[in-house]
C-alpha cells in the first residue's frame, strides 16, 4: 500500500493521520464494497492478519452506516415495498 501511494511513510513508519486523509479522499472501488463475508480465512493466517481483516471489515461497515445516514442509501427491502405500492396504485387507476 505504501507503494501504491495509499500509505504516507515517515522515516520508515506510517502516518496515521496523512494516511487517513488519503483513504478519506480515495473513492472506493465497487470490488472493495462491504459484502457478506463468504469465505473461511485460511489455516495459516496469523493474529494480525486476522485484527487487520477484523478492522478493515468493522471500517467498511461504518462507512455503510454514515452512508444510509446520509441518505445515499437505503435498505432494498423498503425501496421494493414502496415500488410495490405504488404498482399497486396505478394498477387500481388503470382498472377503476
Amino acid at each position: 500500500m505504501a507503494k501504491a501511494g495509499v500509505l504516507v511513510m515517515r522515516a520508515g513508519k506510517v502516518d496515521v493521520a496523512s494516511s487517513d486523509a488519503v483513504l478519506d479522499d480515495r473513492p472506493e472501488p465497487v470490488s472493495e464494497r462491504v459484502t457478506a463475508p463468504t469465505e473461511v480465512a485460511p489455516a495459516g493466517t496469523t493474529f494480525a492478519q486476522a485484527k487487520t481483516a477484523d478492522m478493515v471489515f468493522k471500517a467498511k461497515l461504518r462507512k455503510m452506516e454514515y452512508d444510509v445516514r446520509m441518505g445515499k442509501l437505503v435498505e432494498a427491502e423498503l425501496v421494493k415495498q414502496r415500488w410495490s405500492s405504488v404498482l399497486r396504485l396505478i394498477v387500481d387507476r388503470i382498472l377503476a
